[in-house]
């Protein structure tokens, strides 16, 4: 049941106080107080704060909106064909002071490959926020992709190691909007075919073929492809052009053709 509080509060020397949104009206010290950290009011002269939703808190006392509400789940074990990884809030700004940390174990006998669409970190921290994959936790093993920066051109690339670690941490100052990062096993008996895709400039030549790698719809497609190349087969010429630019048609079919029937 709702309950509903005066706009304005008589203080200790009768004048009326009109508490800021963000703030709360104390009756026993007879002041406005900042909404503590988890809590949020957006409107004036009210004697409470509210509880931000299920798991999320804020990155600061004194929130106005419930927006400021951040989710701070992130990290875990993954192994399944097809995957993501996400900054904790997504698309919403990931909070503060978090640390996430995911490890990617692929079916026996099939290897990784990450695509990268884009990834939001402010500029203005130094590099305090920060996305790294590697082989293990261990600073000094074999480093896949690391990065500190935004970067809104895609990136498709092959780990260098059978399993993944993945580490991400912010600090105190700014925050930004993160990443969602899709992940796909392959076989790894297909190793030089995706590698020789992914590394073929072409396939971010274009402004087409970036989209297609921000595409949930495409990407889902091309990572069936990916995962099991021989699908690239089932898909007819009218459901591929439906699908992709007539120059990405070009590039994969040669690519999987020249693979799996080499001598045809």
């Amino acid at each position: 049941m709702a309950v509903c509080y005066s706009k304005a509060q008589r203080g200790q020397h009768g004048l009326y106080i009109h508490c800021a949104p963000g703030h709360y009206y104390n009756s026993t010290t007879h002041r406005c107080i900042r909404c503590p950290a988890g809590t949020y009011q957006s409107e004036f002269g009210q004697n409470y704060c509210i509880n931000c939703p299920g798991n999320t808190t804020t990155d600061f006392d004194g929130a106005t909106n419930v927006s400021h509400c951040k989710n701070q789940l992130c990290g875990g074990e993954l192994g399944d064909y097809t995957g993501y990884i996400e900054s904790p809030n997504y698309p919403g700004d990931y909070p503060s002071n978090v640390e996430c940390v995911w490890t990617i174990t692929p079916p026996h006998k099939r290897r990784i490959l990450i695509v990268v669409p884009e990834i939001f970190l402010p500029i203005e921290d130094e590099c305090g926020d920060a996305l790294v994959m590697r082989k293990s936790a261990v600073p000094t093993s074999i480093t896949t992709y690391e990065t500190c920066q935004t970067y809104e051109r895609p990136i498709a690339f092959t780990s260098r190691s059978r399993r993944l670690w993945i580490q991400f941490k912010s600090n105190e100052g700014n925050s930004g909007k993160g990443f969602q990062v899709p992940y796909v096993t392959y076989d790894e008996d297909y190793q030089q075919l995706i590698e020789d895709i992914v590394r073929d400039g072409r396939l971010y030549a274009s402004e087409n073929h970036q989209e297609i790698l921000k595409d949930k719809k495409l990407i889902k497609a091309l990572f069936d492809v990916l995962a099991h190349p021989q699908n690239y087969f089932k898909y007819t010429n009218a459901e591929s052009k439906e699908m992709f630019p007539r120059s990405f048609i070009k590039l994969l079919r040669s690519k999987v053709t020249r693979f799996l029937r080499p001598y045809s």
